[in-house]
């Protein structure tokens, strides 16, 4: 532990560096996991409350695993936009209508979507609720399916996608 006065001048011999640290432009991700709340209330994988979104276990998959750049979005980041991002990748079996057809809109224009494991499987509001968001996006060439996760290793536990799959996803986009 260091005496207050130590800390001050911590504090005056750190600052250009901080200040050089505040001013660097950021990088922004290019890829946009869009998950889902209302997946882990009401599908098979449900968890009994709101905590637990799905999607969470593919933005850590390909940032930590894959040291991919990604932002997170669900159901309820209306002011997130799919068309900011190269790439889209989509997660949860049950996904409302509304986000569905956000993702739909989205690969429509040309952008590049991919369904992770069973996504959009279900989507409460449409009609028929059963497979609405992959019936919509199937005969378009830029959208692309993913097998689920793997399994981590013992040592980290995190989950992973096939590498080649990953590498060959993002030279696509």
């Amino acid at each position: 532990a260091r005496d207050f006065p130590e800390v001050f001048g911590f504090l005056k011999e750190t600052q250009p560096t901080w200040q050089e640290y505040v001013k660097a432009k950021f990088y922004e991700p290019q890829v946009l996991i869009f998950g889902s709340r209302l997946d882990r209330l009401v599908s098979d994988h449900r968890r009994g409350f709101f905590h637990e979104i799905a999607g969470h276990d593919v933005h850590r998959a390909l940032y930590q695993s894959h040291q991919v750049p990604v932002h997170f979005a669900n159901e309820y980041s209306d002011w997130v936009d799919p068309g900011d991002f190269k790439l889209v990748f989509v997660s949860g079996e049950v996904l409302p209508k509304e986000s569905a057809d956000r993702i739909i809109a989205y690969a429509k224009a040309g952008g590049k979507v991919v369904l992770v494991g069973e996504a959009g499987r279900l989507s409460p509001g449409a009609s028929p609720p059963e497979d609405y968001l992959p019936s919509q996006l199937r005969d378009l060439p830029n959208v692309r399916s993913l097998p689920g996760l793997k399994n981590g290793t013992l040592e980290d536990g995190v989950p992973t996608f096939d590498p080649s799959s990953i590498s060959q996803l993002l030279s696509w986009a």
